[in-house]
């Protein structure tokens, strides 16, 4: 069976500033995320002994960057408080 040629049309910079854009927004929402199955302890409902041992075994990332989202988030949430509607992104609201 001959090999199927596909040709893929490269990036205008728009694109490439939408698809950055939308990554980015994908952390942020899994920073909060994150929080949110802490703070409302999500990790107990699933059986686990802790969240740190719940997102070593669900998530497919280092204990280490998932902590770096939390802490991102929890920055984001204070800053929510403050100024609604402002988010930074996860490299900027870490400490």
């Amino acid at each position: 069976m001959p090999e199927t040629l596909v040709i893929v049309a490269p990036m205008t910079r728009e694109e490439a500033r939408q698809v950055v854009t939308q990554i980015n927004n994908q952390v942020t929402e899994m920073s909060r995320l994150l929080l949110e199955l802490r703070e409302r302890r999500g990790w107990e409902v699933l059986g686990y002994a802790s969240w740190r041992d719940c997102v070593k075994a669900e998530f497919a990332y280092s204990t280490t960057h998932l902590y770096r989202l939390l802490v991102a988030a929890e920055v984001n949430a204070t800053l929510a408080n403050h100024n609604p509607g402002v988010t930074l992104p996860e490299r900027h609201a870490r400490e």
